[in-house]
């Protein structure tokens, strides 16, 4: 520790010496600090710290004080504080207040008594109290609040306060005593401030003190983990569009936070699109939908206790059992709910079950969705938060303590896979209860999982509004992400919880702590993030690998990429649940490899082998190489295939990289073998993509047809493109007519965004109707970012 002190006793030298006021308002370290308490003749007030042997710093003429003129005065003394110099001070008249450090006090006296003090050696040093010194910094530098805080000094009464308040121009508001002492609250200007702070019997004045119920502090722990930052609704993501599948118990319908005096529950309501069970309202299922997507402001005008999400919507169910489970989920997902949020589970075993089963089958079938569960408040994981495709979440502490862990199972499942997945604030949340438009609070996981289906549902209102890539809304951007994207984009952002032992990735914390705004790119931040989206229909097969490019362009922010899949369900009479296996490879610019969930510290490791068993796979990186990194995902054995899965890489990445877009359009025209197929690689800048296709004669030729523009116009009992640009021979292979084509994209920034259109015409078909003419549907494909 030494050395650290060292410099601060240097610089506090260095003041003592120059006589210089140094700004108290900047945080100190444990060490700077210290320092300064050993300078006894230092005097640290908020408006400046400066050292008494030089007198006083210079003080605006407008916030000094004359000894006449005042009743309150700083009085410092030589010897350490103790009771016999206390008494020495009350000895003379004087009635100690508050103290200041260093060995100091505000004293209430004339200005005659404190005057003998300081000569007679009871004090060596004493100042009148100034205006200066009375008023917050912040509020002479920065804009002016609505209101402020006045405090009198102790013993000064309430109508004494009014009085001078009234006399500088100002306005009571509101009056609360505070221990024998009186806060009034002041609509406030600049001007106003200062004569309030020259007032006899005011102490401070301060910008109001507007608290915030805990529930609000979840919501910037979950979106930046900045107090009072809430950057991600600033940005315009606040569940709009978005609809929330909800297994609980009974919503308090009436609660202000979910009523709708227009429209009964059902598609038009503005919270509840769906409900199934009966019942009366339940405590803990009003609270979890409040904190996912509970908004009172529509109703009373209030935004406290605002869910993470609240401009999302809820399909409910509160007659959920584990075997109704998915009859349910498909019912919100018919109601247009894609992210599921269930605060329950079965703490009386660990197997991979029925109801496991079900999940990981939902989320196999119907992509777009992404199921949440909280994990158990036991102390080691349970069911059915170990199912693979579900996110598993645990409880962190809230707020400034959301580095810490409050509560959850710790793993891994039985099988051996790592959960729980991530961890959001569940303790102390603040959320509705079931009276007219009351909260409450509560804790546990239960209260972290609506937290961070909440984060899922803004994840995917990001892409769903097309923020994606450019970082602002573009309808012409927009997409419908997959689960597993969601998923990847939601693990990406999670940082280290420091208050848990052990570093990422481990079976305690999982990956840690959602932070929204560590991932999603927004117009102006520094670092840019890249996805790819691959559905399950152009997913890998076994031996399947596809690659990807993207640029580092430093090494000031560590590159994050992770890979998440969404794998078919396990059978229930299997001792482990994993049925296909994705592999991650991440290849550094000077030919490192990185294997998907090899790390060491916290970080991405050489060596190691491939993780055989988990669905989501990461590489991290401090301080990444500049250059080109290649990311390769390898359908290392694929049971049930085709495979899908989604990438996410946050970092300080450039504009050369890969948009995640190829979709089929259009009718092909059947020939021999039926309709000729068309895919490519996802298109990555600069790159070579590869179309291929199959299902066309053997041996034959072929014709790749690329035009600007997605019109078609009919043809024979098929579609061809309209205005072809580029015609392209090619030779089809010996087996089933396969054929490849490879297509060079120039590195250059005019095609970022460009969408481009493919068709594969098959001539000379003899079964093809008509002209004898075979031709694939049409292929869509969008280059850059």
């Amino acid at each position: 520790m030494r050395h650290h002190a060292v410099p601060a006793l240097l610089a506090t030298a260095a003041l003592l010496t120059a006589q210089q006021a140094v700004p108290s308002q900047a945080p100190l370290g444990h060490d700077e600090a210290n320092a300064l308490v050993a300078a006894s003749r230092l005097l640290q007030l908020k408006h400046t710290t400066f050292d008494t042997r030089a007198g006083e710093p210079t003080l605006p003429a407008d916030l000094r004080s004359e000894a006449a003129d005042v009743d309150h005065f700083l009085v410092q003394i030589g010897a350490t504080i103790d009771e016999g110099n206390k008494q020495a001070l009350r000895d003379r008249g004087l009635e100690l207040l508050d103290y200041i450090p260093n060995r100091a006090w505000i004293v209430r006296g004339t200005a005659a008594q404190v005057a003998g003090c300081v000569r007679d050696g009871v004090a060596i040093w004493s100042s009148p109290l100034h205006a200066a010194y009375r008023v917050d910094p912040l509020l002479l530098s920065g804009p002016t609040p609505a209101r402020v805080a006045v405090l009198g000094f102790l013993g000064v009464d309430r109508a004494t306060l009014r009085a001078q308040i009234a006399a500088a121009g100002g306005t009571v508001a509101e009056e609360h005593e505070q221990i024998d002492r009186w806060l009034m609250l002041v609509p406030a200007t600049p001007e106003l401030c200062k004569a309030l702070a020259r007032c006899r019997d005011v102490q401070w004045v301060e910008a109001e003190g507007l608290v915030t119920d805990r529930n609000d502090t979840m919501t910037w722990a979950v979106q930046t983990a900045t107090s009072g930052n809430r950057r991600i609704w600033t940005a315009g993501l606040r569940g709009e569009g978005q609809i929330i599948g909800h297994m609980d118990g009974a919503i308090a319908t009436s609660s202000c936070h979910f009523s709708d005096p227009a429209n009964p529950v059902g598609p038009n309501h503005r919270k509840i699109v769906y409900t199934s069970g009966t019942g009366s309202a339940n405590t803990h299922g009003t609270h979890t939908a409040s904190t996912s997507a509970g908004d009172p402001f529509p109703v009373n005008g209030t935004t406290t206790a605002r869910g993470l999400a609240y401009a999302a919507k809820i399909a409910h169910s509160n007659n959920y059992s584990a075997s109704s489970w998915n009859s349910l989920a498909v019912a919100h997902r018919n109601a247009g709910a894609r992210v599921h949020t269930n605060s329950w589970g079965n703490d009386g075993t660990t197997a991979y079950d029925a109801h496991c089963n079900a999940i990981d089958a939902f989320s196999w079938t119907y992509e777009d969705n992404l199921v949440l569960f909280a994990e158990t408040n036991l102390s080691t994981l349970k069911n059915p938060e170990n199912a693979k495709n579900l996110v598993a979440v645990g409880n962190a502490l809230n707020g400034a303590s959301y580095m810490s862990k409050g509560g959850g199972g710790v793993g891994p499942t039985s099988d051996g896979r790592r959960k729980p997945d991530l961890f959001a604030p569940g303790t102390s949340i603040i959320a509705a209860s079931t009276a007219a438009c009351g909260t409450t609070s509560l804790t546990g996981t239960s209260m972290a999982c609506p937290a961070a289906t909440a984060a899922s549902a803004l994840i995917r209102q990001y892409f769903a509004q097309g923020f994606y890539p450019s970082g602002a809304a573009n309808a012409a951007d927009s997409f419908s992400p997959t689960g597993a994207l969601v998923k990847a984009v939601l693990v990406n952002t999670c940082q280290d919880m420091t208050g848990v032992a052990a570093t990422v990735p481990n079976t305690t914390e999982g990956w840690g702590r959602i932070v929204l705004d560590e991932t999603l790119h927004f117009s102006g931040d520094l670092g840019r993030m890249w996805v790819a989206d691959v559905r399950r229909a152009n997913g890998l097969a076994t031996g399947g690998q596809r690659t990807f490019s993207i640029a580092v362009l430093s090494s000031a922010r560590p590159l994050e990429i992770t890979m998440a899949f969404t794998d078919f369900a396990g059978a229930v009479n299997a001792a482990a649940a994993a049925v296909n296996n994705l592999n991650l490879e991440v290849t550094a610019p000077n030919g490192t490899i990185y294997l998907g969930n090899a790390f060491s510290g916290g970080f991405s490791t050489t060596g190691g082998t491939a993780d055989a068993i988990n669905n989501v796979e990461r590489v991290t990186l401090a301080s990444p190489v500049v250059g080109t990194w290649t990311i390769r995902v390898v359908g290392t054995s694929v049971p049930q295939g085709p495979c899908g899965y989604a990438l996410c890489a946050s970092g300080d990445l450039g504009g050369g990289f890969g948009f995640a877009s190829v979709a089929n359009y259009g009718a092909g025209k059947p020939g021999t073998l039926g309709v000729p197929s068309i895919t490519g690689n996802l298109p990555v800048i600069p790159s070579t993509w590869t179309l291929s296709g199959a299902l066309t004669l053997s041996n034959a030729f072929g014709i790749v047809v690329y035009g600007d523009a997605p019109t078609s116009l009919p043809f024979d009992g098929g579609t061809v493109l309209a205005n072809p640009l580029i015609l392209n021979i090619v030779t089809t292979g010996a087996t089933i007519g396969q054929w490849s084509f490879p297509v060079t994209i120039p590195n250059s920034s005019v095609f970022n965004g460009v969408s481009t259109y493919w068709q594969f015409w098959m001539p000379n078909d003899p079964v093809a109707s008509g002209e004898r003419w075979a031709a694939s549907a049409g292929l869509k494909m969008t280059m850059g970012n």
